[in-house]
This record gives C-alpha cells, sequence and structure tokens, in this order.
C-alpha cells in the first residue's frame, strides 16, 4: 500500500523562501519552488509541480513584504488547480524547517515546541540574518498547517 501522507520541507532564508513537497511513499519531489527578494520591490516566484515525467513551471511575480507573505504565495502555489499538489493546508501531515543555528543543544531533527522556539529566539544573535527568517517561517507555518507537525533540522547538527 502506497502511503500518500504529504511533506513540506522550508528553508526560510534572509531574503528567499524555498520549499520542496513530497509523499512518504516517494523521494521524488511532487513540487518545489523558490520565492526570491522577500522584503524588496517585488518578488519573483518560480513553482514546478513533477507529474508524469514532466515539469510543470509557473513563474509569476508578486510583492511579498515578508516571509508571512511568501508562505501564503506558496500555499497559493500548493493548491493551484493546475499546478498545485495538495487540495487543502490539511493534506500537509509534517513540515521539516531549515534552522542555521541551534546552538549545541540542537543536534537532530526537533519536533517544534514552544520551548524550542525561544531557544532559537533567545540565540538568533548567533545567525541574525537567518534564524529570524527561519523562525517566522515555523510561526507562519504553524498558523496555516494547524494539524501538520513542525520539526526543525538544525545546521549546526552537521557541524
Amino acid at each position: 500500500m502506497e502511503d500518500n501522507r504529504t511533506i513540506l520541507v522550508i528553508n526560510a532564508g534572509s531574503s528567499s523562501l524555498k520549499y520542496k513537497v513530497f509523499t512518504y511513499a516517494q523521494p521524488i519531489p511532487l513540487a518545489e519552488g523558490l520565492i526570491e527578494r522577500i522584503g524588496l520591490d517585488y518578488s519573483p516566484i518560480k513553482h514546478t509541480k513533477f507529474e508524469n515525467n514532466k515539469e510543470l513551471e509557473k513563474k509569476i511575480q508578486v510583492v511579498c513584504h515578508n516571509h508571512e507573505d511568501a508562505m501564503k504565495e506558496m500555499m497559493n502555489l500548493l493548491k493551484d488547480k493546475d499546478y498545485g499538489v495538495i487540495k487543502s493546508e490539511e493534506d500537509i501531515v509534517c513540515i521539516g524547517h531549515r534552522v542555521v543555528h541551534g546552538v549545541d543543544i540542537y543536534s537532530n531533527p526537533t519536533l517544534i515546541t514552544e520551548d524550542v522556539i525561544k531557544i532559537v529566539e533567545q540565540y538568533s544573535f548567533l545567525a541574525p540574518l537567518h534564524n529570524p527568517p527561519n523562525l517566522l517561517g515555523i510561526k507562519t507555518a504553524i498558523k496555516l498547517f494547524k494539524n501538520a507537525k513542525q520539526v526543525g533540522i538544525f545546521d549546526t547538527a552537521f557541524h
């Protein structure tokens, strides 16, 4: 039996948002995207849906004042009738967040809790260009994907 539970992986950078969508059953992405120039005068978006060995690509430009706007644009594309791969937010069961700095506290994938958020906020001065957008991505995902488990994947685990 194929496991079609859907996973979203997010990398909220200093001025960009990268994402990929997978199912538990397949390591090949269903879709991926890049939103750039967040916080600037316009934000180009490249979204690609992978279907039947084809790539369906959509490029648009919008204004994303912050990462929350970018996450909402991502959500619209993931649910788009032609380029989307989910029907609703509830289709996403788990979200993996890249987090640059987890100090020496987090060295494994970690379920995001209020305590984890507080620690990442407390030590954001160690990665001031990255941890604040990472946190905004996490907080926005918690609001948008209410039923999904949120997991932090920390760069400090690799170094």
